[in-house]
C-alpha cells in the first residue's frame, strides 16, 4: 500500500493586502478627520476589522495611525472655524452651529483626548495614619471654544430643604491608610 502524502494546510481567508502606501493613505485620511467606516467603504480599502488587525500586526502602522488620530483633532478645529464663519455670515443659524460645534468638540475629545479632551485633575495628600484626602475636580479642556450665542440662563428655584451649598463644587473624601 502506498503512503498518503500530507499537503500543507492552506490558510483560510483573503490575503492581508497590507502595504506601506495603503497604510499611509489610510493615515492621511484619518488625520484629515475622515471616519474609519467611510474610509473602509471606499473602493480598494480593507474592512474595518482588517484595519484593526493591521494596527496590532504592523507596529509601524499602529504608531502612524495613533499619530493620525491625534492630528484629526486639529482637523476638527478647522471645521469648527468654518462653522463659526458660516454662522457669522448668516449661512446657518446659531442653534445649528451650536449643535455642529458640540458634535465636532465631542469627536475631537475622543480622537485626541490629551489635547482636546476634558481635563481631570486628581490631588491627594495625607501623612502616616491620618488618612488620605482625595480631591477630584473636573474642568473643560481650554483648547476649543464655541462661539458666543445670545442666551439667558434660568436657574429654577429649589425648595429650602433641597438647596445645595454651591460654594464648593469639588467633592472630598478620606480613606484610612494602614501603616506598614
Amino acid at each position: 500500500m502506498a503512503k498518503k502524502t500530507e499537503k500543507p494546510a492552506r490558510k483560510i481567508g483573503r490575503p492581508s493586502g497590507y502595504s506601506e502606501e495603503l497604510g499611509e493613505d489610510i493615515c492621511a485620511r484619518v488625520a484629515a478627520g475622515e471616519d474609519i467606516m467611510s474610509i473602509c467603504e471606499s473602493k480598494g480599502m480593507p474592512a474595518h476589522t482588517t484595519l484593526h488587525k493591521w494596527r496590532e500586526r504592523y507596529p509601524k502602522f499602529g504608531a502612524a495611525y495613533a499619530r493620525a488620530r491625534a492630528l484629526s483633532g486639529e482637523a476638527a478645529e478647522a471645521r469648527i472655524q468654518r462653522i463659526m464663519d458660516d454662522a457669522r455670515a448668516g449661512k446657518i443659524d446659531a442653534n445649528t452651529a451650536r449643535v455642529l460645534i458640540d458634535a465636532e468638540k465631542w469627536l475631537a475629545s475622543k480622537r485626541a483626548p490629551r489635547t482636546h479632551g476634558d481635563r481631570v485633575e486628581v490631588e491627594h495628600s495625607g501623612q502616616g495614619d491620618q488618612g488620605v484626602r482625595v480631591v477630584l475636580s473636573f474642568g473643560p479642556a481650554p483648547q476649543i471654544q464655541a462661539p458666543a450665542i445670545d442666551a439667558e440662563v434660568v436657574k429654577p428655584a429649589l425648595p429650602e430643604q433641597d438647596r445645595v451649598d454651591q460654594t464648593s463644587m469639588s467633592r472630598a473624601f478620606s480613606v484610612p491608610v494602614k501603616s506598614l
